[in-house]
């Protein structure tokens, strides 16, 4: 009978069944280093009126949307999605604009104005405002956009499409009545992006003897979609060479029980909001050392003059050493 007093019958190494495990905090992770590494090295784009781009277009500029779940004048996009909305960063001198407000008709109305109450989706790069504004109106905007678009497996489905040339796609732009910009901006994939799955191959060991403390990897594959082999070979490389690189992960139920999450289901900022270089350095919020190893490219192709792709295959080496 003193034998019972070491048995334990319940799961090990788990609280409650809501908690995120080692996938989706490897997913959850992921996305953020690949977001903030690349952003670091100066993957923005600051879009600042009146100033056009390579293509003599005008990205500053927003266009009305027509969502069948708002009014008419209520939603405006820009061509590009992915605004950026971390702080801190700077790169050979310049840093991604923080947003202080919309051009509407010539004025700017800040976030807090009295005038026209709207809020900002980061993550498909929309305003959206509480009342319908006239759809003739004349909008713009001073945003940064990742240059990368990072999605994790789930939020890249295979009925989206890819979006090719979205710098010098205006016509598509402007026309809301034909061309791609007539789907809406959750089922579009703009170039270059990096989709993140989780495959089933993954190993166990035990890490030391006289406990249950494990080490466990993981694969993950990332999927290089670019509009060209320049841009694919260099997203490659970038990415190969991070081969036996150790990363701090951030335990994704602190960060949501905590409520310091960046965005919110609507895509606006959080107010308590922890960016991803204070989760990893913040003791209360870190989670394990992770290990990329066995960095594998396979899959290269070129399908046409506008998609260029690569399969990138690594390992995720955790620690368990607390079971």
């Amino acid at each position: 009978m003193d034998d019972y007093n070491y048995i334990n019958e319940k799961f090990t190494g788990v609280s409650t069944i809501n908690d995120n495990m080692l996938i989706s905090q490897l997913e959850n992770n992921m996305k953020s280093f690949l977001d903030w590494g690349f952003v670091n090295i100066g993957g923005f784009i600051n879009v600042i009126k009146p100033e056009a781009n390579l293509y003599d277009n005008t990205p500053y500029q927003l266009i009305v949307v027509e969502d069948p779940n708002y009014n008419d004048g209520q939603i405006w996009q820009s061509t590009r999605k992915d605004w950026i909305w971390e702080s801190g960063i700077v790169h050979n001198g310049y840093s991604p604009i923080s947003i202080s407000g919309v051009v509407i008709n010539g004025t700017n109305y800040a976030l807090d104005n009295t005038t026209y109450k709207y809020y900002l989706d980061y993550n498909l790069s929309r305003i959206v405002f509480n009342s319908a504004i006239p759809t003739n109106s004349a909008l713009s905007m001073n945003y940064s956009y990742r240059w990368v678009q990072v999605y994790k497996f789930d939020d890249a489905n295979w009925w989206q499409e890819i979006q090719y040339n979205t710098d010098a796609n205006k016509l598509h732009f402007e026309n809301m009545n034909a061309g791609d910009f007539t789907m809406f901006s959750m089922n579009r994939i703009q170039l270059p992006a990096i989709i993140i799955e989780t495959v089933p191959r993954s190993m166990s060991r035990p890490y030391r003897l006289g406990d249950k403390s494990l080490i466990v990897e993981q694969d993950l594959l990332l999927h290089v979609l670019a509009g060209n082999r320049a841009e694919r070979n260099n997203l490659i490389d970038i990415i190969r060479i991070q081969q036996d690189k150790v990363i701090w992960t951030y335990d994704t139920n602190k960060v949501v029980n905590n409520e310091v999450f960046p965005l919110g289901f609507n895509g606006s900022l959080n107010p308590n909001r922890k960016q991803y270089s204070e989760l990893i350095r913040d003791v209360n919020y870190q989670w394990k050392t992770c290990m990329l190893q066995n960095i594998v490219i396979s899959e290269v192709e070129s399908f046409s003059q506008a998609l260029s792709e690569a399969t990138i295959r690594l390992t995720a080496e955790i620690i368990f050493d607390d079971l």
